[in-house]
């Protein structure tokens, strides 16, 4: 929990990620201990009818994600046979009594026959409706394991009817559902919530990468701290949609809830440090060790020289054995039981209005066909990635993975304006694709030359070498689209923005971050006045920047400007 190094003679207690200075608090991410949680999960797709990709890997997936969030899995694929599939759900349906909490996944195929929804085991014969009658596990034989009012909650997720492995079976009174694909609509039992990886009378996608885009989305936001379950449904049925959309389909998943009250998997609170330093320590040490932070944050501050030691870190560094003791009792008994990987795990891209998400190799954008650019572009710049030297090749081109077709270079031409980078070339020099998919026209904003070539740059170039300083930032960049505008050029009536915002979060220390919000026009004014609140360019843009944020952090990073934590050059 603590790092202690020596720098110059002087010992820094480092308290990594969590310890934000400026009111001495801790975040405490928490699942609960007392409360038991019991998971099933299930992943079949070797059939021999219509075979699957990614239910194995979908499985394996939520098994692991489910075991960070403490639950008891029990885990199989490939199940062959109809009573092997009953055996597993009865095995779950008989120790779910001795928990507090139950979760059932299921990837796989899956069919509705008349109202009624089946699970296949993967080496049954389904010819006719009588096969799935009799060969098919119905869900209602999982449903009457979730109907118990003793139990805090219960969730189904039936990432299934991916495709239908029977519609092209010679089969008289063929039901609806089987012709039809996808299941039916379900009833939640109280206290329940039921969702499904697509609308009802609908089929998902499979996939084209190791797993289905429910699932991938799933696993991701179960991992999100202070969010109620019904947030994490809705997040992913978000996702799923925009990304199904930028696919060329439209897949739109669908809950089915009687949750009695707001359910938190994860959930974060703050301790107040100081004061448990002070009933572990005394009087003495909380004031060394408040002092210590302050004088450390003021050395930063005001860039004097490492090797001066000040009285209280001499003081400190005389009884580091004992004060170290000391405080690493209070820090581990205060520890997370969760995992490092959650506060990794949380995705930081932004919401924004029109949210058709377009994923590159290094950067991913939301697109606004109204305005025919980039609403917001996003990506990660590490410090070890930036002196890469990749030659810079002006290949601006449509991008073809915008459906409704992006600008074009017709659209600049003889306008007076520049094609503008928001993802920059320069922080584009890992590779060869990278650097070429830069000049894609969906990453171009029209922007005034003395504008992109004079303080933009700059802005750029200070966000490059914040990026050497503390090794990685996540950087959001884009137009203000939602007010007034200079009107639009070319063709397809391009909009010519009259704001332009550029966000950094350090993903380490998410207290380091910086917004700024400037007009589309030449300057000579220092960088640093143009630095706005994140709250302030929330409500300026109509963008949320970092929704995923636990709300016990949000709050304290989007409401200053925190320029005093950043050096400017």
């Amino acid at each position: 929990m603590i790092n202690t190094f020596y720098f110059n003679g002087l010992i820094f207690i480092q308290l990594k990620r969590l310890l934000i200075l400026s009111f001495i608090f801790l975040l405490n991410i928490t699942i609960s201990q007392e409360e038991k949680r019991l998971a099933l999960v299930i992943g079949n797709a070797n059939y021999d009818k219509g075979a699957l990709k990614n239910p194995v890997n979908d499985a394996e997936l939520m098994k692991e994600t489910l075991e960070k969030l403490n639950f008891d899995v029990i885990y199989d694929t490939n199940i062959e046979e109809e009573e092997g599939l009953e055996d597993i759900i009865i095995e779950f349906g008989k120790k779910r009594r001795e928990y507090n909490v139950g979760f059932v996944y299921y990837a796989g195929h899956g069919i509705q026959l008349n109202g009624h929804n089946y699970l296949l085991a993967t080496k049954e014969i389904f010819n006719c409706d009588d096969d799935i009658r009799n060969n098919g596990v119905n869900v209602q034989t999982i449903m009457q394991y979730l109907k118990s009012t003793t139990n805090t909650v219960n969730v189904l997720v039936l990432d299934a009817c991916r495709n239908n492995p029977l519609e092209n079976r010679n089969c008289p009174n063929s039901s609806r559902g089987a012709k039809d694909g996808g299941l039916a609509k379900i009833v939640a039992p109280t206290g329940s919530l039921i969702a499904f990886s697509t609308s009802a009378n609908t089929t998902a996608a499979d996939g084209n990468s190791d797993n289905s885009i429910y699932c991938k989305s799933l696993a991701k936001n179960l991992l999100v701290p202070d969010r109620t379950l019904s947030q994490i449904f809705q997040n992913v049925r978000v996702d799923v949609l925009n990304q199904s959309k930028n696919e060329g389909r439209t897949q739109e998943p669908e809950e089915a809830s009687k949750l009695k009250s707001d359910y938190y998997l994860i959930k974060t609170e703050r301790f107040d440090l100081t004061e448990k330093l002070r009933l572990e320590g005394g009087d003495s040490l909380f004031y060394l060790f408040k002092q210590f932070l302050e004088e450390q944050q003021n050395l930063e501050d005001s860039s004097l020289k490492n090797e001066e030691i000040t009285s209280t870190t001499k003081t400190i560094l005389d009884n580091s054995i004992n004060n170290e003791k000391i405080i690493e009792k209070v820090l581990s008994n205060q520890e997370s039981k969760y995992p490092d990987s959650v506060l990794y795990s949380i995705d930081l891209k932004p919401l924004g209005i029109y949210n058709d998400i377009v994923s590159q190799s290094y950067y991913s954008l939301s697109y606004s066909e109204d305005h025919e650019q980039a609403e917001w572009v996003y990506y990660e710049l590490k410090s070890n990635e930036l002196n890469f030297n990749v030659e810079r090749k002006d290949n601006f081109r449509p991008d073809p993975k915008v459906i409704t077709s992006s600008a074009q270079l017709y659209d600049y031409k003889g306008s007076g304006y520049d094609r503008g980078h928001l993802a920059p070339a320069a922080d584009m020099k890992y590779n060869s694709t990278s650097m070429s998919e830069s000049f894609l026209m969906s990453n171009m904003s029209p922007q005034s030359a003395s504008f992109n070539r004079g303080i933009w740059r700059k802005i750029e170039m200070q966000f490059r070498l914040w990026s050497y300083k503390y090794g990685k930032l996540v950087i959001v960049t884009g137009p203000v689209l939602n007010g007034t505008n200079y009107g639009s050029i070319g063709p397809n009536k391009v909009t010519i923005p009259k704001w332009y915002y550029k966000v950094a979060i350090d993903p380490d220390n998410y207290e380091r971050n910086i917004a700024i919000l400037i007009e589309n026009q030449g300057s000579s004014k220092k960088i640093k006045t143009f630095a706005v609140t994140i709250d302030y360019l929330e409500k300026f843009s109509g963008i949320d920047f970092f929704p995923n944020l636990p709300d016990s952090i949000e709050e304290s990073v989007e409401n200053t400007t925190h320029t005093d934590l950043w050096d400017w050059k």
